[in-house]
């Protein structure tokens, strides 16, 4: 599983004390609950807005890895990862991926690994179908190139 960039979070108050480390995502949901008035809180809490977007957006956290495969029919290796990684992000509800999650989900899905994965992860981000996470060049997530290919091709 990916693992976002780590935050050290501490809270305390009114018979409340945490400390540890948190994701980016957390961070944000923490922050956005602390800011919520009493009222809003009686009244119960929404999901997040940015966590749900791009899995609405998809519908592919809804499918199994090889359904989000047939569905996009990738041609190329760049493109199969880029899937891959969108199904990650959605389904699991992660910000970014690593190649390693991504060659792991090759195995999950019964599909044979592309036979040199960094060069095609390398071509993945040239074609813009990925991005580095700023400051953790093993971290990437998928661009708005890479969730177009979701959309299903047509039959030839």
């Amino acid at each position: 599983m990916a693992t976002d960039a780590s935050i050290k979070l501490t809270l305390e108050g009114s018979g409340l004390s945490y400390s540890g480390s948190v994701t980016l995502a957390q961070a944000a949901e923490i922050v956005r609950v602390a800011s919520l008035s009493p009222e809003q809180l009686s009244s119960g809490l929404a999901p997040l807005p940015s966590m749900t977007v791009a899995s609405q957006a998809s519908g592919i956290e809804k499918l199994a890895l090889p359904e989000a495969l047939n569905r996009s029919k990738p041609t190329t290796s760049a493109e199969t990862i880029a899937v891959i990684a969108t199904w990650i992000m959605d389904s699991e509800g992660v910000e970014s991926v690593s190649r390693a999650d991504v060659a792991s989900r090759y195995r999950d899905a019964r599909l044979p690994p592309p036979g040199n994965l960094p060069r095609d992860f390398s071509q993945a981000v040239r074609k813009g179908f990925l991005a580095s996470v700023r400051g953790n060049s093993d971290q990437f997530y998928v661009t708005q190139t890479g969730r177009a290919l979701l959309t299903p091709k047509e039959k030839n």
